[in-house]
């Protein structure tokens, strides 16, 4: 259901200082480190093309920060647009249906052209969140897939672009060692249960298991985002985004 006061926008300009308060209030509920919020604000800002916020009544409730690849896949015998997905936001305490939908639309568009939807491209994308894993299995081809490892092509591709990913290591499982060190071990069990736990299906279990360790009834960070990787084809998505 569209909502008739929503705006979602590419921003045109840096962020104002009550947008950037915004922000970091939305990414707090995830991640509440105050210093290592903004640090990563400031990070994916500075290495992103396209920065799309979602605006409720003027107030910002939503963000996708996003930059596109051109590369050799496993998906194409030519090179490839990728887009990255550095990171998406949406505030928790106004969430409504479909609204993490629209920000991905209005990012493809910007990155690839008003005509997106009928090309052929990929998706990569770091995340602990199992809706963003959910979102991706919509595609043609999404990988890594619940209680299976990478295939090797898969794994060599993201192995490829780990300067980009900000990781250390790629695993067959599709942890990123060292891309969110500074949460190794920080308790996550409210933040799970308030905010990443919808119902509990394969792709939950994929990320408490890779992302996060479950010790003495606590859900505690291991420090690693997941890797994700999608491939479109012309027009399969159509149904699916505009649903």
């Amino acid at each position: 259901m569209r909502h008739p006061h929503l705006k979602i926008e590419r921003l045109q300009g840096p962020l104002t200082a009550a947008d950037r308060q915004s922000v970091i209030n939305i990414i707090l509920h995830y991640f509440p480190i105050p210093n290592v919020v903004d640090k990563m604000l400031d990070f994916h800002l500075a290495h992103s093309d396209a920065v799309i916020v979602a605006r409720l009544q003027g107030r910002l409730i939503g963000l996708s920060l996003a930059c596109k690849l051109h590369a050799q896949t496993p998906y194409a015998r030519r090179p490839l647009n990728i887009v990255f997905e550095r990171a998406l936001f949406v505030d928790p305490e106004v969430m409504f249906r479909g609204l993490g939908k629209r920000l991905i639309v209005a990012t493809l568009r910007n990155l690839l052209g008003w005509f997106w939807f009928g090309r052929r491209f990929a998706v990569i994308c770091r995340t602990q969140n199992p809706t963003v894993a959910r979102m991706l299995k919509k595609f043609q081809q999404a990988f890594p897939k619940p209680g299976e490892p990478l295939p090797d092509d898969i794994l060599a591709f993201g192995r490829r672009l780990l300067p980009q990913l900000g990781a250390t290591e790629l695993e067959a499982s599709g942890r990123l060692a060292g891309s969110l060190d500074e949460f190794k071990d920080y308790d996550h069990t409210e933040i799970w249960q308030r905010y990443y736990h919808i119902r509990d299906d394969a792709y939950e279990q994929m990320i408490l298991n890779n992302a996060f360790v479950q010790r003495d009834g606590r859900i505690l960070n291991r420090g690693h985002l997941l890797f994700f990787t999608a491939y479109s084809k012309p027009w399969q998505l159509m149904r699916y985004l505009f649903n």
